[in-house]
């Protein structure tokens, strides 16, 4: 089956990567021929271009700002620095991006496939979103017959963010689809709740894959010494409280902090500090570190397929569902905490994760959302 998989643009966000990565493989293995669609915003004309150059030699020169100046998209080139060869090696051959719904539709038109399906993260949230209605496959005419399904799209969180407008199209959309699930099952309650359609909770896609799968992709782990006996920390949002976290773990465990990521989601960091690590450092972190601290939903998924005890420091800005229902399915609700204060930390740290337990639930879980994907592709 030829299938259009619908994503969001591939940005400096090892999750976002991965879980792409992951249904995509997943699908190909099932022996479908697959196009990754992207659509990112259209790129910026020279004029603005230099409008946006020099505002930012000004801010630099009157302020202490230390970031880039040089930006041809939304973010600097030096943060995909190290992601892109992954993306080019693994991805980049079934890539297609578009910069409008106008291209998007020329090339669905001129493309024939047999299903399109809108792949996971927080798609379905507005915020997060310059155009929603992409992620609902508005791009398709009502004529089109080919299976429209969505596989573990994201709302971020348990309130309704969109407004009526919205919610009247996105439901009219919807109506069209052959299949639809999503990654939370507060999803599940509000598309029966405001669009009126019975989803499916599945998995996120990084979990369509086992283990195995990651670790091969670390061929020549390099230093892997430095993770021994290791505290590996992955925050999105550095805070004092959460380097106090770090600080207290690490000598609690007497385990060396070593800090996966650099200051790629600070717009003031120095170029040096904003380049993303690499796909293969990142998960060699949780595969050959002892200790997990993170703030990070798929830093926290990718802490429980490598089986690594964790801490997972609740993102309440970034969406809080999306951890409370992972951790309530695999019964390890016990691993988060969203403050310092009135927490068991000591409990936590000591406490041993029932990894068969954990392990079998991921595996029941993995079934249900492998059948859905499967059973959608053959109605």
């Amino acid at each position: 089956m030829k299938i259009a998989l619908v994503i969001f643009p591939l940005q400096p966000s090892h999750g976002s990567i991965l879980q792409t990565f992951a249904l995509y493989n997943f699908l190909k293995k099932e022996g479908h021929i697959i196009t990754i669609l992207e659509r990112k915003p259209p790129l910026l004309k020279p004029k603005e271009l230099l409008k946006r150059f020099a505002k930012l030699v000004i801010r630099r020169c009157i302020t202490s700002y230390k970031g880039p100046i040089f930006y041809r998209g939304r973010f600097p080139s030096i943060k995909m620095k190290e992601l892109t060869p992954f993306i080019n090696n693994y991805l980049g051959t079934d890539l297609t991006t578009t910069y409008s719904k106008t291209e998007t539709c020329n090339f669905a038109e001129s493309n024939h496939f047999d299903a399109y399906i809108v792949g996971s993260d927080q798609t379905w949230r507005p915020k997060y979103v310059t155009d929603i209605f992409h992620y609902y496959l508005d791009f398709l005419p009502d004529s089109y017959k080919q299976k429209r399904i969505a596989y573990a799209p994201s709302f971020g969180t348990d309130q309704w963010e969109y407004n009526a407008e919205q919610t009247k199209i996105c439901k009219s959309l919807l109506s069209k689809f052959t299949a639809v699930s999503t990654r939370e099952k507060s999803g599940t309650f509000l598309c029966r709740k405001y669009f009126g359609i019975d989803a499916v909770h599945v998995l996120d896609p990084t979990f369509l894959l086992n283990k195995s799968d990651y670790l091969s992709l670390v061929n020549n782990p390099q230093n892997t010494e430095q993770y021994h006996k290791s505290l590996c920390c992955y925050f999105l949002d550095k805070t004092e409280e959460k380097n106090k976290l770090a600080e207290i773990v690490s000598k609690e465990l007497d385990l060396k902090p070593i800090y996966i990521n650099n200051e790629t989601e600070n717009p003031n960091a120095p170029k040096n500090k904003l380049m993303a690590p690499s796909i293969e450092k990142w998960i060699s972190g949780f595969a050959y570190g002892d200790f997990i601290i993170t703030d990070s939903f798929h830093a926290t998924i990718f802490a429980i397929m490598f089986n690594k005890p964790f801490i997972t420091f609740g993102n309440i800005q970034r969406g809080l569902s999306r951890f409370t229902s992972l951790l309530k399915d695999l019964q390890l609700e016990d691993r988060l905490i969203c403050s310092m204060a009135n927490n068991n930390l000591k409990q936590i740290l000591f406490h041993k994760i029932d990894w068969d337990k954990t392990n079998q639930l991921i595996e029941q879980l993995r079934t249900q959302s492998t059948n859905f994907l499967k059973t959608s592709l053959n109605k």
